[in-house]
């Protein structure tokens, strides 16, 4: 399929961190953007956000729970396209691109002996409850020419930790996760309930594709960023960081111990740059049927404290962490690494080092506080 340079995008999820990036990156870039949401108040919320016409919300309470109970861990077949319409189907009337990225968090409040569907199955049936509708949504109007679904890179990789050195790419595949979760049920860690979520929710989209590729009017792309941090959108809620950008944030507004200066964080991407390959991954002809290891270089908590603080003559950033200045940094204590390559080789992204974002990191921390 051609690529796609106007016209109308469809996100799920428009409510996330990395969904109102990628809403803002499509708007600057000159498309129209309709986002789901689970309620008016969040649908509103972005219409003040952005506060333009082209953008427009609907609300689907949960994309998940409008499949059927068919097993489609079993098979994929043309009946699913026999299906009566639901309440998805119309949203995608008059959409040129789909951009999929709504998906369960993993969150510290989740119960740790949780079930494993508790993340497998909304990230599985919500994957294949889109890919269906665009199906037959084929059928009526041949507008949807790709479809983007927000991976990850806990599909590519089992561990950090490798006997041997490796380098992966896309055409890896993690295992893992599944055998884990497999085996030890409930009592499994979520982080690889989560993964497994990611792994067969990203297996889903691809094997309904390969079944209906010779028919279907569109193509896939599958995005497979590390989790994004640095600069949360102006008006995240400092309540629901998590994560890696919960600990930088409180690293860099609090007093880092020599313990915290020497973190080193094998892959990161500003969420930034996840949007603008969301936005390549549309806009790029090639980028059809691939998938795509998203993320920047490596680097250590200390290399980010300076970055904030060299070439800062007015003080601006005296009140946040330093840490010991420029403390160097050690080897990679890791075996393996992840490639980039084909994303920049591809799609053309030139991502921002941790230089480039920490300024902007340090900037919304000085006017949050």
């Amino acid at each position: 399929m051609p690529s796609v340079t106007s016209g109308k995008v469809l996100i799920t999820g428009a409510n996330g961190f990395i969904s109102r990036w990628i809403i803002k990156t499509f708007l600057d870039a000159g498309f129209t953007v309709r986002g789901t949401v689970r309620s008016t108040s969040k649908g509103e919320a972005l219409k003040e956000l952005f506060k333009t016409e082209k953008f427009e919300y609907v609300i689907v309470e949960d994309i998940s729970n409008l499949v059927s109970e068919t097993n489609l861990y079993l098979t994929f077949t043309l009946l699913l396209l026999n299906r009566a319409q639901d309440s998805f189907d119309q949203y995608l009337k008059d959409v040129d691109v789909v951009i999929h990225a709504a998906f369960l968090m993993l969150d510290p409040t989740i119960d740790p002996q949780a079930d494993p569907d508790v993340f497998i199955k909304p990230a599985v049936d919500g994957t294949v409850k889109v890919l269906e509708s665009i199906l037959r949504a084929g059928h009526v109007m041949d507008t949807v020419k790709r479809v983007v679904i927000l991976s990850s890179l806990a599909t590519i990789a089992d561990s950090s930790q490798n006997p041997e050195a490796v380098v992966y790419d896309e055409e890896h595949w993690a295992s893992l996760p599944l055998k884990v979760v497999q085996e030890e049920g409930k009592a499994a860690d979520n982080l690889m309930k989560y993964a497994a979520s990611k792994i067969l929710a990203e297996r889903a989209a691809w094997d309904l594709y390969d079944l209906v590729k010779h028919t279907a009017k569109w193509d896939l792309v599958t995005l497979n960023p590390v989790y994004p941090i640095l600069e949360p959108f102006p008006t995240t809620d400092l309540s629901k960081l998590s994560g890696s950008n919960l600990y930088l944030w409180s690293i860099i507004h609090g007093e880092p111990t020599s313990h915290d200066c020497s973190i080193y964080f094998l892959a990161w991407v500003d969420v930034r740059d996840v949007a603008e390959a969301s936005l390549k991954a549309v806009t790029v002809e090639e980028a059809a049927n691939n998938r795509f290891i998203i993320l920047s270089d490596h680097f250590i908590i200390q290399e980010l404290l300076d970055a904030i603080h060299t070439d800062d003559p007015n003080g601006e950033f005296d009140s946040l962490g330093k840490g010991t200045p420029r403390s160097g940094r050690d080897e990679n204590p890791f075996s393996v690494v992840y490639s980039n390559k084909k994303s920049q080789e591809i799609l053309g992204i030139k991502y921002r080092t941790i230089r480039d974002s920490a300024k902007d990191l340090a900037r919304t921390v000085v006017s949050r506080v």
